[in-house]
């Protein structure tokens, strides 16, 4: 009898402290800057963990959520309104979720909303506004515009997702088109032409003047030459010439004396 006594209360005082270990609670510590979600064997706790030590069930699961505002950069490509493909870069976009409404998020969406929601909705606003530009509007004043618009369509569907969206900033993004392209390559080499002319124009400066001092040389000396050219020098001159050529060892002489026959040969 006593024996059996011991069991029974053994077992009770088994399952009391088997009860006291499943309800009582582990702690975590949530970092600043987050909020926290405890999923239970019983499903998602509609309470959200705030900052600082909060007690969980055991065996629970617990996810952070970051609630500071965060960034993201997007790259993708789009058409544009006339067909032209346009690559852009660098676009960030900044965005955070609400603290209050972390249960909701988890519940709904899950801890990948970056991935999940806000690069898919960002990028579809992104393509829908750039696609709708021609390629001869990728400037300043209308990639503003667009970054506008953009930053209205995607936090109107965001936010019914507890996630607000802050910023689109692709101002310094580079949409670069075929045709843009090409404008950019011809105003590129029109530039370096102009930046070239100055340069060119004084090469060519220079051979002008070094051709008006060569002309200048060459007038002088015909000045030289024109004082010491008298008739007799030219006669003079002329008589070497034919006296030169009379005398060449390849000079054949012919002589014909009036009556004669029309080709006489006379050996020198």
């Amino acid at each position: 009898m006593g024996g059996s006594a011991t069991r029974a209360g053994g077992r009770v005082a088994g399952a009391a402290l088997l009860g006291l270990v499943l309800t009582s609670a582990a702690c975590i510590t949530v970092p600043p800057g987050h909020a926290a979600v405890a999923l239970a064997p019983s499903g998602l706790r509609p309470d959200v963990l705030p900052e600082g030590v909060s007690a969980i069930p055991w065996f629970g699961q617990v996810y952070l959520y970051d609630t500071r505002e965060q960034e993201l950069t997007l790259r993708f490509n789009a058409i544009s309104r006339d067909g032209s493909p346009v690559t852009t870069s660098a676009s960030v976009v900044t965005y955070r979720i609400v603290p209050e409404e972390v249960v909701a998020l988890a519940r709904e969406v899950g801890p990948n909303y970056a991935d999940v929601l806000v690069r898919p909705e960002v990028e579809a606003a992104l393509r829908l506004v750039v696609g709708g530009l021609g390629s001869d509007e990728l400037d300043t004043d209308h990639i503003l515009v667009a970054q506008a618009a953009v930053k209205e369509r995607a936090a109107a569907r965001l936010r019914p997702y507890h996630v607000v969206l802050e910023s689109v900033d692709f101002r310094t993004l580079q949409v670069v088109s075929p045709l843009a392209l090409g404008q950019v390559g011809a105003s590129l080499v029109l530039q370096q032409r102009l930046l070239e002319a100055p340069r060119q124009l004084e090469i060519v400066r220079k051979q002008a003047e070094a051709r008006r001092e060569e002309a200048a040389g060459l007038a002088q000396n015909h000045e030289a030459l024109e004082g010491s050219l008298s008739a007799l020098t030219l006669a003079d001159l002329r008589r070497r010439a034919w006296d030169a050529l009379l005398r060449a060892p390849s000079s054949t002489v012919h002589v014909k004396a009036a009556g004669a026959p029309a080709i006489v040969e006379v050996p020198p």
